[in-house]
């Protein structure tokens, strides 16, 4: 217990840590509470929680479900995320990542993050090491695979703000093929003081963006999504 206290009230500079997976249909309602309560954008699983916290404490290294890059449920999480930090590494690993799990019990990405504000010129590293089979592949994928280096702000402009990993010219996104529903920012506002919260006017994503479509894409939906409107 000494040992513990000793090493628990020391700084540190980086956590790296496999973070633990528990999707919110699987947590009993005190836990969801909990979440629900202490990390509202991010409760849709233990480890974007967890991953959260991370934050706060010193640069977060973690190796996390790669679906909260690209689902709906965690579109304001990300929006929040590319504005107030910055991604150092998004590497998408994929199933069959670990030795001791089979098949495709788990699918993976390595994020690297520094807690610090994005700006224009920020960019990232990114990897796909999806499409190798086994542990070992990803790991020569990993290592000897090409980086790209993309800018943050760009995954700003990306449907419910998804992180990619590579190219958005290589991606064809459904929004070419089907038309989605906007909220006038006017209403989302409305709407937000309604629930007893109101927009603060420095905003972090509204702040952090450019002043062009990406600041009312970013504002809006990141708004639209933190309460509750499709």
């Amino acid at each position: 217990m000494a040992d513990a206290a000793s090493i628990l009230a020391r700084r540190f500079v980086l956590q790296a840590t496999n973070v633990p997976f528990l999707g919110r249909g699987k947590q009993d309602a005190a836990f969801k509470d909990y979440l629900a309560t202490r990390f509202e954008i991010a409760k849709a699983d233990l480890a974007t929680a967890m991953l959260t916290r991370m934050r706060a404490l010193a640069q977060p290294a973690a190796v996390t479900p790669q679906n909260w890059l690209f689902l709906g449920s965690f579109r304001a999480m990300r929006g929040q995320l590319l504005c107030e930090a910055r991604l150092s590494l998004i590497a998408g690993l994929g199933a069959r990542a670990f030795e001791t799990i089979s098949g495709e019990v788990v699918n993976v990405a390595l994020v690297v993050l520094t807690e610090e504000r994005s700006n224009q010129a920020t960019r990232f590293a990114a990897l796909d090491a999806n499409k190798a089979t086994d542990p070992p592949k990803k790991m020569e994928e990993i290592c000897t695979g090409a980086l790209q280096m993309l800018k943050q702000e760009d995954q700003l402009g990306n449907p419910d703000f998804m992180i990619v990993t590579t190219q958005l010219s290589t991606i064809d996104f459904l929004t070419r093929y089907a038309a989605t529903k906007a909220f006038p920012l006017a209403m989302l506002s409305a709407a937000f003081e309604d629930s007893g919260r109101l927009v603060p006017s420095n905003n972090p994503i509204g702040n952090t963006c450019t002043a062009h479509r990406k600041q009312l894409a970013c504002s809006g939906a990141w708004v639209a999504s933190s309460i509750g409107l499709p």
